[in-house]
């Protein structure tokens, strides 16, 4: 979604670039990780400590400037931090992985989207975050 339509389709309250580019940030960073299969055979990202610091580094910025709670700016990043991708964007938004056990004539699956980070991330991301906040 373009950043014009991004910001008239979320709340006014968050309706401005700094939302925009938080939310893009927590995007591209699912977007860029490597995939990998982790112990349970399952596909998902491989995020840097790095990542995870400087998107935490964003969410300060972002509640110190707009004063705005951690609850709420992280369910609305869930909610709204993929609309921030660019439809043209050519990076492997989805995965499909083919279930090969059983009949061939019926597809099953798993449909893996990385334009979100997973939860467990996204905590980890606000838990810094938040640690960061408590001691400053």
């Amino acid at each position: 979604m373009k950043k014009e339509e991004f910001l008239k389709a979320v709340p006014t309250k968050l309706s401005n670039d700094d939302f925009y580019d938080l939310c893009h940030l927590f995007s591209d960073i699912s977007l860029n990780s490597k995939k990998g299969r982790d112990e349970n055979g399952k596909i998902s990202g491989i995020f840097s400590s790095d990542d995870i610091s400087k998107a935490a580094k964003s969410v300060v910025d972002y509640v110190k400037k707009y004063n705005e709670d951690l609850e709420y700016l992280k369910k609305s990043i869930k909610l709204y931090g993929a609309q921030s991708i660019d439809e043209n964007d050519k990076r492997t938004k989805l995965y499909f992985d083919k279930n090969t056990k059983g009949d061939e004539k019926i597809v099953s699956g798993i449909l893996y989207s990385f334009t979100s980070l997973p939860n467990k991330t996204i905590e980890n991301i606000f838990f810094e975050a938040q640690e960061y906040l408590r001691t400053k």
